[in-house]
């Protein structure tokens, strides 16, 4: 059956049951039900209005303060925030669930430039920024989000989610944050789900005609932007019913430059060089004042890490209604989002430990040590008793010789597209509603990437100052290298590589609810859905030709002249700020020329050094395009079968009225991943200098089948009619993504090996006190899989929340939840006692042990009604979230068994801030409309290393406190004109992490300065 043909047979349904009726009786009740079903289509339509914020809603009663305009029947209209306010209170409010929401107060003018943005002023709600803009969404703690448009889900490439961030603010009506689900909706995340809802034509009374032009200016980039929107809808009649267009073009642009000054995370000490002799070399040098010998930890690397680019994401959408009688809607509708990036990289590293291409070591001198910490030898006194715990750390010093300055210049060319079209149809009978939606969703996306390498030159011997914690990270300078001069670059190399991702999928539903009439069980609703989703990585390779050893000057290349790189960087902590690189662009265009270049050296290095074996290399540039073998991608292909039914409840307790909802969702996943093992064993597995080996390629298919039962509960029970208390407890789960599903195995030999090539099964890689460094493992093979009997991870969801709603704009609210989570996936490194490897380093995630997350949420929003006039226009929007979540770790690793078999510990989760709050004042008066908007994120933890003396795991990494200051003002010129002015990032407080390279010991890790946007809008709208 059709999508096409079912809203007529839905249509039909009704004559079959009146037909016992007498044709007096059938057509007076017909033309009762005409007139009822043409109320409940109005009031629909009104709520639907309110709901996406078009300015419809219609006040009543006291309108003191209310910024509106007169309709025709002399009502007032509300508009503009405070029509906002109402309506996302609104949607709080009547949700069978918990729920937040906001909602654009006009067409265009949701409060920020993308929904990622907007949606981190939600309580609860967490975001991540980079290059300027919110990437990673975060609800109570967890990543896990669920996305969906219009209520159908929507996904980017081979993610089972949408990146949020690619949804531009003008084409949005509302977003819909939902912290517990319900059966009837599309299978939520652990975290939850976020819905994003965009306009049909029949929202608007008639013709509208809306969009507005937006210009920023980057304070850090010194770039203009433009931002732009246009929207038409109508709605026109169509025999007894109405018929309606809308179309809507979006186009965002900005151009970012961030400056990052840093500390590698490796931290490491001066006991041993790289080449497996201790290092005399910086034993014996002159260590500040006291001219001491001893041991002290320091970066191995400090470097410069600028990343620019331009960015621009063109977006359509469009919806085509029918509604033939006021019973049914027929609906066709379709989105596009597009992203493009054009960014580039400049890096400037700056090895400390490395010693220098002619064998020269790294000499440190004026070492100052932080915290008058003082030199000790009695650190190391033989390979047994070496204590990390003992070693003092460096706060600056100055190396000479050794390794010089490197860089490069990367230009990465990227772009997003993803498509969906659906077509549905609903009809509403006296007591039943049937509904279907049908749609089919395409996302690919694809990143080609371009390096350039140089390393410094002519300074004998290059020297360092530097100085690791200044106005909070690195300092570093050169004293005797002029960065300016041409001359000194030297090529070192040219990097090329593709990322290539596609998924598709196609879904449909049915649902019906029914109206019982029942004074308990008020309506039962019962659906299906079915899916098919097919993902792919197409290419994932990259190919790199080192020309150090040839010398060729930098100024040789064909990229044209060389140019100074913009100094991002705010305050003058940073000393070396800029040099020379070859232009972006001048890598792009000269790409092939670059490439026959690189090819060319190759020859020239195969003969003169025939020792060496290029022929690998030589081959992977012997063509225009990088050669991606068999084994970079990977297949997927998912099958879901889902049903479920659910009642709503309701009754009284005294004078309480107590409603809710039961209900049980069945969901039934079989899928199949392919990939191609790839095993590279050595041709001579006792040899320490040739790593040669043989290839095997092993195609690998792996099924998942797996069915779940996602039961949800929930009560309200309402004391008042503005005061609720909400119940919920909802059992979710989240999938793991595809690329984590990939059955191929990927080994091989591991070319530098200073313990020489273990072959023992019984070598036991933890032992600490092996080889060259004690704590420090070396495996002969290493590999990487990912791992097909992953399966979802789970999460028992209990919440309440309190909500007190004392007028049409404003409502506090309390609500605390906990989450009882099972098997997060997580990537572990294990290694391996294996008879044909020896010692396999192997990676691969696995479902780990249990994990749960607490907290509570307070939320507060309202007009300052109560003040006397002009200054009832103030409001404030406040909410606070607090949360505490651990995970236990895997632990107890046995490399004979391959086998965890300790319970773990618990760590705090990575990426969750123990406190969050948003701080908005607003104010809104006739044509002025001013907005000033504060959020703070406390610190979190990144990611964990492992203690080698204990082989328990510790923070490896985190992140410092983040807080972001935006504010807007605009002005309705006309009725149809408003000027609009605003600016982000106002504090431009910098985002500062930090590397615990040992239990106590820190170093700040990264500073990145961020850009400051100033913006100007002009906005229109005619019709209504």
């Amino acid at each position: 059956m059709s999508v096409a043909t079912l809203p007529l047979m839905l249509a039909a349904m009704p004559a079959h049951a009146q037909s016992t009726d007498d044709a007096s009786t059938v057509a007076a009740k017909k033309a009762k039900d005409k007139k009822e079903a043409a109320a409940k289509k109005k009031a629909e339509a009104t709520a639907s209005a309110s709901a996406q914020g078009t300015g419809a809603a219609e006040t009543t009663g006291n309108t003191t303060g209310v910024t509106g305009e007169t309709a025709s029947d002399g009502a007032i209209v509300v508009s503009g925030i405070r029509a906002s306010l109402t309506s996302s209170q609104s949607i709080k409010k009547n949700a069978d669930q918990i729920v937040d929401a906001i909602v654009a107060e006009d067409i265009g003018k949701l409060p920020d430039n993308t929904a990622a943005e907007t949606i981190a002023r939600i309580a609860g709600v967490q975001v991540v920024r980079y290059n300027d803009e919110a990437s990673q969404v975060l609800i109570r703690g967890l990543p896990d989000v669920a996305t969906t448009y219009n209520g159908r889900e929507i996904f980017t490439a081979e993610l089972r989610r949408v990146q949020l961030q690619d949804f531009p603010s003008q084409a949005i009506s509302a977003i819909e944050v939902y912290k517990s689900g319900s059966a009837d909706q599309v299978e939520a995340g652990l975290a939850g789900l976020v819905n994003v809802r965009t306009r049909r034509p029949l929202d608007f009374k008639g013709m509208v005609i809306a969009g507005g032009i937006h210009g920023t200016y980057n304070d850090q980039s010194r770039k203009f932007d433009p931002d732009y929107n246009l929207l038409f809808s109508d709605r026109w009649q169509a025999g007894d019913g109405e018929m309606g267009f809308l179309a809507n073009v979006t186009f965002a642009q900005s151009q970012y430059y961030n400056g990052v000054r840093y500390n590698s995370t490796w931290i490491r000490d001066d006991l041993w060089s790289d080449f497996g002799t201790q290092g005399n070399h910086v034993r014996d040098g002159v260590f500040g004042s006291n001219d001491a010998t001893g041991l002290f930890y320091f970066p191995n690397n400090i470097g410069i890490y600028n990343e620019h680019g331009r960015r621009y994401r063109p977006s359509a959408n469009f919806s085509f209604q029918w509604d033939p009688n006021p019973d049914t809607d027929i609906y066709v509708e379709g989105i596009y989002q597009g992203f493009r990036g054009r960014g580039q990289t400049d890096n400037v590293d700056v090895p400390l430990e490395l010693w220098g291409p002619n064998g020269t070591p790294p000499v440190f001198t004026n070492v100052v040590l932080k915290d008058g910490q003082s030199y000790s030898d009695t650190a190391f006194t033989g390979p047994g008793a070496y204590d990390p715990n003992t070693v003092p750390q460096a706060a600056s010093l100055t190396k000479t010789s050794g390794s010089e300055p490197q860089g490069w210049r990367r230009a990465d060319n990227n772009y997003t597209n993803t498509f969906q079209i659906a077509s549905g149809a609903s009809w509403r009978g006296e007591q039943v509603k049937l509904s279907t939606d049908f749609a089919y969703s395409w996302s690919e996306y694809r990143d080609d990437s371009s390096s350039l390498d140089w390393r410094a030159t002519g300074a004998d011997p290059l020297t360092v100052d530097a100085a690791f914690a200044v106005d909070g990270g690195v300092s570093f300078n050169f004293p005797n290298w002029n960065q300016f001069d041409p001359t000194t670059y030297l090529w070192r190399g040219y990097y090329q590589s593709v990322y290539w991702v596609r998924g598709s999928g196609w879904q449909w539903r049915g649902d019906m609810d029914w109206d019982t009439g029942s004074s308990f069980l008020s309506k039962v609703q019962v659906g299906v859905r079915l899916t098919e989703r097919k993902a792919a990585m197409v290419e994932n390779y990259a190919r790199y030709a080192y020309t150090m050893d040839l010398g060729i000057p930098y100024t040789d290349l064909p990229i044209g002249e060389l140019s100074k790189t913009l100094d991002p960087f705010r305050g003058n902590a940073q000393g070396f700020t800029q040099w020379l690189s070859a232009s972006g662009d001048s890598i792009y265009t000269n790409k092939e020329a670059l490439r026959q270049y690189s090819y060319n050296a190759l020859l020239q290095l195969q003969a003169l050094y025939p020792q060496n074996d290029y022929s690998q290399a030589i081959q992977d540039w012997s063509t225009p395009d990088v050669q991606a073998p068999s084994t970079s991608g990977w297949r997927a292909k998912e099958n879901t079968w889902a049903g479920y039914a659910q009642g709503h409840y309701n009754f009284d307790v005294g004078t309480l009225q107590v409603d809710g909802l039961l209900g049980i969702r069945a969901v039934l996943t079989d899928g199949h991943t392919f990939g191609t093992s790839s095993v590279c064993l050595r041709n001579f597995p006792n040899s320490t200098t040739d790593f040669s080996c043989t290839q095997t390629l092993t195609p690998r298919t792996e099924r998942q089948n797996y069915l779940d039962w996602l039961p949800n509960a929930s009560m309200r029970i309402k004391f008042t009619d503005k005061l609720q208390l909400r119940l919920g407890w909802t059992y979710t789960r989240t999938k793991p993504d595809f690329a984590q599903l990939n059955p191929a195995l990927q080994i091989y030999p591991v070319s530098y090996s200073p313990c020489g090539v273990p072959t023992d099964p019984n070598y036991d890689p933890t032992d600490i006190t092996s080889c060259r460094h004690p704590g420090t493992i070396y495996p002969s093979y290493s590999g990487s899989q990912g791992n097909p009997e992953l399966k979802p991870f789970t999460s028992k969801n209990y919440d309440a929340s309190l909500e007190w709603y004392f007028s049409r704009t404003g409502y506090a609210s309390a609500a605390v939840f906990y989450h009882d989570i099972y098997g997060f996936t997580t990537n572990v490194t294990r290694y391996k006692n294996d008879p044909v490897y020896g010692v396999l380093q192997l990676s691969t995630p696995i479902n780990a042990g249990d994990a749960s997350i607490k907290g509570f949420e307070l939320n507060l929003q309202s007009f300052l009604d109560f003040l006397p006039s002009p200054w009832n226009g103030f409001g404030v929007q406040a909410n606070l979230t607090y949360l505490e979540g651990k995970s236990r770790y895997p632990n107890g690793y046995d490399p004979n068994t391959d086998t965890f078999t300790g319970p773990g510990e618990y760590l705090k989760i990575p990426g969750l801030s123990k406190w969050t709050y948003n701080l908005t004042g607003f104010y809104e008066k006739g044509p002025i409309q001013a907005r000033i908007s504060y959020n703070w994120r406390s610190s979190w933890v990144s990611w964990y290393n492992l203690d080698p003396q204990t082989g328990n795991q510790y923070t490896g990494g985190g992140v410092y406190a983040r807080s972001r200051l935006d504010a807007s003002f605009s002005v309705k010129l006309t009725k149809n004109f408003t000027v609009n002015a605003d600016v982000s990032n106002i504090l431009a407080k910098p985002f500062h992490d930090y590397v615990n390279y040992k239990p106590g010991g820190y170093y700040t890790q990264d500073i990145r300065d961020e850009g400051r946007y100033y913006g100007l809008a002009l906005r229109w709208r005619f019709g209504e």
